[in-house]
């Protein structure tokens, strides 16, 4: 798809309009894992067990006491409770291409990035792909918790063509590994070059409907995050806690330069950052009990607030087909 006209403030795509209204990024530097303001210091696994069954781990979002889970190579959305206990499954892939109960690299959707959103009096679970791979990997999917009911959204190459046009990236660049929702705002999550992308939730499902002149802008803001042994953490997971400004989201290191590609596992993160503020609040490594890096790619997250701690229930995704789940105390 061509761009029809562009110059320094509006982009035209085809059956919308997209304008500029203002591009904010946002540098925050940090080395290693500092702390800032004092409130967060350490993590600490209280909980490690295996969901059998669920071959990746890539993605987790909170609804009416369950857990929602999707999987990179997965053709299964999970619903899993507090305990982890596998509740119900769906269909959301076509079965042909697994085997060992695996998707195969070459034919993946490659979902990584799940949030519930509320539209017109609809909760609704919202499931990408990637993007990392055109067209395989160019997927949305909605689902309705409440009717059980799927939908493939049939304009995905669209969208995701729209968005690496609107940043600037080529297929290697784009790696959507997570999305949130905060206020009246769809994130999304790259991986690739710590990005954040916003986007109007009203406007992203006008646009889903596929109506014209929609008037969509869309927003960035770029973290920088810790490094370790010469590599950089990259986003990985994300939610916000419910009733706060608080972002929390986890990051991984994964030695690989090609997306498309799993890389060996050398250590996962988890952040918080009060977007109230557009302050980091703490970035620390998830660490064994014995002190040494937790060796698993975490890429889901969701938190809530106890006695001014935040436990993290965690899941992630091995490479392996293999999915752990943890309990983490972040304090």
């Amino acid at each position: 798809m061509n761009l029809i006209s562009k110059n320094k403030t509006q982009y035209f795509w085809p059956r919308m309009k997209c304008q500029v209204i203002s591009t904010f990024v946002l540098f925050l530097f940090v080395v290693g894992c500092n702390l800032k303001d004092g409130q967060f210091s350490s993590t600490e696994i209280v909980k490690e067990l295996e969901l059998k069954h669920i071959s990746s781990g890539s993605g987790m979002s909170f609804f009416r006491s369950h857990y929602y889970i999707i999987g990179d190579d997965d053709s299964f959305l999970w619903k899993v409770n507090s305990d982890g206990e596998i509740i119900n499954k769906w269909q959301v892939w076509d079965t042909a291409y697994v085997k060992n109960q695996r998707i195969a690299s070459k034919y993946k959707p490659d979902f990584e990035a799940t949030t519930f959103a509320t539209y017109k009096n609809d909760t609704l679970l919202i499931i990408f792909g990637s993007g990392s791979k055109s067209p395989k990997r160019d997927v949305i999917i909605t689902f309705n918790p409440k009717t059980f009911e799927l939908f493939q959204f049939e304009q995905q190459q669209v969208f995701f063509h729209n968005l690496k046009e609107y940043f600037n990236l080529s297929e290697k660049e784009i790696n959507i590994e997570a999305t949130a929702i905060y206020k009246d705002s769809l994130y999304l999550f790259n991986r690739h070059n710590n990005f954040i992308y916003s986007i109007s939730t009203e406007d992203f499902f006008m646009y889903k409907k596929n109506e014209n002149n929609i008037s969509m802008s869309m927003n960035s803001k770029h973290f920088e995050l810790p490094t370790f042994e010469n590599d950089t953490a990259r986003f990985s997971g994300a939610n916000f806690i419910e009733g706060t400004s608080l972002l929390l989201f986890s990051a991984t290191i994964e030695k690989t330069g090609n997306w498309e590609k799993d890389g060996g596992i050398a250590g996962s993160f988890i952040g918080i950052i009060d977007f109230s503020t557009k302050k980091l609040l703490a970035c620390l490594p998830v660490k064994t009990n014995n002190g040494d890096m937790y060796i698993g790619k975490i890429e889901g997250v969701y938190g809530k607030k106890e006695n001014g701690n935040i436990l993290v229930n965690a899941i992630t995704d091995n490479d392996d087909g293999t999915t752990i789940w943890l309990e983490i105390l972040v304090k």
